[in-house]
Parts: structure tokens; C-alpha cells; sequence
């Protein structure tokens, strides 16, 4: 199969979607219109903001979910239940999946790797939400195609209007000085890496390959050596059995930190992270070791082998669990431990406050691919656009 041909069958932008958008565009540009009859608009480079007449700040809101999440017509919610949100605003937003109450929804939610099509019609104030967590380089769909439609973004980045994170801890109540911790007597191996995207733009088999000259290393997933079923049970303790990880992610973007740091910690193991994220700032103090902190991966090994050698260097790495404490997970032993019953909380919060203004991306794409220089959009997106097809 052609370059071209493999392109065009991973691009899920079909003819008809862009068609569908484009009704979509029509649409909002009939809200606009509207908006503008009763509002002056304040520009900001990616998003417009409406200083709007004040809406009516109604008691419950209803959130349509307009696509699944990866196949999962519920997002992972059974009976769609969201549970009480005391931080926010208990029992004042319901989920659906009936699209019959396109009209009558406050929100509408759309998972972007899940959209086939667009609603046909758009009430005035309706809030469209995009839900996404895949790093820029791995989304397989031009994002301008999305200009103008979607009001809120849920994204991995802070910047996102109601964010979404691959992990997070809680603090405890108070610090537990007198927690015994001695992780160091848990372990037995060095250290492994685990992938399943064999791409490989942040040459991450580089940095594996050059570690393996100074340190052992083993490699499970399809783009390793050995294998090791990540749902079974067996795999989650065989895993455990090793000091540090390797957890490199496949793109370095802005605020990218996935399940791949959270669940070394859900396995007790020191993370060994490689991304284009401020650790510092997003994750536990003291938590990790960075790649970016040596000088070269000699360094790096030599580093990794005096704490696998220390059992008090080792066990420091573990001083936050005096402080914090991770949430329960009942994806334990998958890939992804999302808390979406959380996230449902935290939209549900800003749905009902009274400050978030009125919005727009305009420019989404233009917001998307504001990042670090490494964090580039899909190549085919760079050097090909798809709307001339439509004489765009």
C-alpha cells in the first residue's frame, strides 16, 4: 500500500464528516450572528469570549454524551450514574446518551477520536465540550475542521477549560511520620520498559538502547523482548518485582504526563521519566528520577545503580506516601485508570459557576498546537490539507 493510501486510512477526516462539519459551521456561525446582535466580543488569539447577557443559572443541567469514549457508549459510568460531588454541586447534572434531548441538553459532549457526525441542529447558549487525551502528534484528524465549534476543551493540558489528568493524589489529613516504609525490601529486579506504540519521533529505543550498555533492562510489550499480559493479574506482581521503570512517553508535549508515571507508583517503583512536561509542577515531590536531569545516560545509570544499592536513598523516594495517598482504582490492573466519575464532578462545578464566561475556540487547532517545538501535529496534517478537497 501507498504512503498516500496507509495515510488516508489512518486520517478518520471522511468526506462526508467534513461535510457534516461544515453544516456544523453553518450552524455556529447562526449562533454567532445572534451573539454578536446582543454582545461585544473580546478577542483573545484562540478563543472569543462573548460578554453575553447573563443565562439563566437553571438548578440541574443535562449533559448529552454525543459520541462514546474509545467504543463505550457510557464512558465507563454504569447506568450513568454520577456520584455525589460535594466539593461541587451534588445531584444538579444528569448524563444521558438519548440523543432525542439534543434541544433540551445544557451540554453536549463529544470524545474527539469518536466523532462520525454532528448534531444537525444547535439551541443558542447549548455548550459543545471536546474531550481529548491523546498528545497532539497522536491525533489521526485535522483539528481545524473544529474552528469555531467547541466552546470548552477537556484536555491533558492545565490550560484546557475543565482539565482531565491521566492520575493524581490525595493528601492525607495530616503527615504520617510514623508510616513504616521500606519499599527496598519489596524488590528484587532493576528495572523494565514497557510500549505498545512502536513509533518512535522521541527516540525512546535510543535512550532504552543506550541504557542497556550500563544497566539491566528488560522490555515487555510489543516493541520489547519479553511479554507480559498488562490485564492479567500475574503480570501487575511479575511487573512489581522491579525497582524503577522506564516511563518514557511517546510524545513530549506541554503538561503530558500519562498513566505511565501513575501506575509505577500504583506498583511502588521509582518512575524514570522522559517527557516534555514540568514534573516539578504536576507531579509528586521526590517521586521520580528525570532523564533530563543528567548529562548523558552513563550519568543516569550510575545514578540508578547507587539507589538500587541504598535502601534508605531507595525508601526516600517514597516519603510522599507520609503526605499523600493515591485514589482507588478499579481498573487496577488496565492500562488506564481514568477517574471520569471526578471529572464528570468538576464539569458539573464549572457548568454551575457563575464566572465562566461565555466562549468560543475560534482558533482550536491554532490552541492545540501552541506547545513545545517537539510536540508537533501529525505529519500528514503538516504537509497535506485535507480541506482543499472541499475547496477550502
Amino acid at each position: 500500500m501507498s504512503d498516500m493510501k496507509r495515510i488516508l486510512r489512518h486520517s478518520r477526516i471522511t468526506l462526508n464528516t467534513r461535510l457534516r462539519v461544515c453544516g456544523a459551521c453553518l450552524i455556529t456561525f447562526v449562533v454567532f450572528l445572534e451573539i454578536f446582535s446582543m454582545s461585544e466580543i473580546t478577542d483573545n488569539e484562540y478563543i472569543h469570549i462573548f460578554n453575553s447577557e447573563e443565562v439563566p443559572n437553571a438548578s440541574h443541567k443535562t449533559i448529552l454524551l454525543w459520541t462514546s469514549l474509545f467504543n463505550n457508549n457510557t464512558w465507563t459510568l454504569p447506568n450513568l450514574n454520577i456520584p455525589s460531588c460535594p466539593k461541587y454541586y451534588p445531584n444538579r447534572c444528569e448524563l444521558t446518551t438519548d440523543r432525542t434531548r439534543l434541544v433540551t441538553s445544557d451540554v453536549l459532549l463529544f470524545h474527539s477520536g469518536d466523532i462520525d457526525e454532528l448534531p444537525s441542529i444547535r439551541r443558542t447558549g447549548q455548550i459543545w465540550v471536546i474531550f481529548n487525551m491523546e498528545a497532539l502528534p497522536n491525533i489521526r484528524q485535522s483539528l481545524k475542521q473544529f474552528n469555531g465549534l467547541f466552546n470548552w476543551t477537556t484536555w491533558y493540558r492545565t490550560d484546557s477549560t475543565v482539565p482531565m489528568v491521566y492520575g493524581y493524589a490525595l493528601k492525607r489529613p495530616r503527615r504520617d511520620m510514623e508510616l513504616s516504609i521500606d519499599i527496598f525490601a519489596e524488590k528484587s529486579k532493576m528495572a523494565f520498559w514497557a510500549a505498545s506504540n512502536c513509533d518512535d519521533p522521541v527516540h525512546r529505543y535510543k535512550v532504552v538502547h543506550e541504557l542497556k550498555k550500563h544497566v539491566d533492562v528488560d522490555t515487555y510489550g510489543r516493541c520489547g523482548e519479553l511479554v507480559c499480559d498488562k490485564t492479567d493479574k500475574e503480570c501487575f506482581k511479575k511487573l512489581t518485582d522491579y525497582k524503577f521503570v522506564l516511563s518514557f512517553e511517546n510524545s513530549h508535549c506541554r503538561d503530558y504526563v500519562t498513566e505511565k508515571y501513575w501506575l509505577a507508583l500504583r506498583r511502588r517503583q521509582i518512575p524514570i521519566v522522559y517527557g516534555g512536561a514540568d514534573y516539578e509542577s504536576l507531579v509528586l515531590p521526590r517521586s521520580y528520577i528525570n532523564v533530563r536531569d543528567f548529562t548523558n545516560l552513563s550519568a543516569l545509570a550510575t545514578y540508578m545503580i547507587k539507589v538500587a544499592a541504598n535502601r534508605t536513598l531507595y525508601n526516600s523516594y517514597f516519603d510522599w506516601m507520609r503526605e499523600y495517598e493515591l485514589p482507588p482504582c478499579n481498573q487496577e490492573f488496565n492500562e488506564h485508570c481514568f477517574d471520569l466519575e471526578s471529572y464528570f464532578c468538576s464539569l458539573c462545578g464549572a457548568l454551575h459557576d457563575r464566572t465562566t464566561p461565555s466562549q468560543v475556540y475560534s482558533n482550536l487547532h491554532g490552541w492545540a498546537t501552541n506547545d513545545l517545538p517537539q510536540c508537533q501535529e501529525f505529519s500528514y496534517f503538516r504537509l497535506f490539507n485535507p480541506f482543499r478537497l472541499l475547496g477550502v
